[in-house]
């Protein structure tokens, strides 16, 4: 496995692992601090995390099967969900007058943008593949 393939794996893989923490956060300790409101978004940020992780991870090994490269895509997606789910959990966790909060709030499209320009990414590549390895 080469240098890039396993960095992302890697970052694939922290993705993953700190969904699984902030869910288990989320079910635990932040009940008792949010409110059902701000459970619901955070739990929502902890899904998207958790599947564009999986994502992320699954468009690598299937670069193996494909000559043409998708791991870009990978990249995308991974990029899109760190600001799409980091936006949410900053306006979930942060009090309302918090600068960070404050510029949390346009992120959360943008990240959302990014995360579907990824798979769209890595559509059009597979589309445009000609040969199998």
């Amino acid at each position: 496995m080469n240098r890039k393939t396993k960095v992302l794996i890697a970052v694939a893989g922290v993705f993953i692992l700190t969904a699984v923490v902030l869910g288990a956060m989320a079910a635990h300790w932040l009940k008792a601090v949010l409110s059902s409101t701000e459970i619901d978004s955070f739990n929502t940020a902890v899904r998207y995390q958790m599947w564009m992780g999986i994502g992320a991870a699954n468009i690598v090994l299937i670069e193996k099967v494909f000559l043409n490269s998708v791991s870009k895509a990978a990249w995308w997606v991974l990029a899109g969900a760190f600001l799409f789910s980091g936006s949410i959990y900053t306006l979930t966790l942060l009090n309302e007058g918090d600068f960070l909060r404050q510029i949390a709030g346009p992120i959360t499209p943008i990240g959302g943008l990014i995360m579907i320009s990824g798979w769209l990414i890595f559509v059009i590549r597979i589309l445009r593949e000609q040969s199998v390895k």
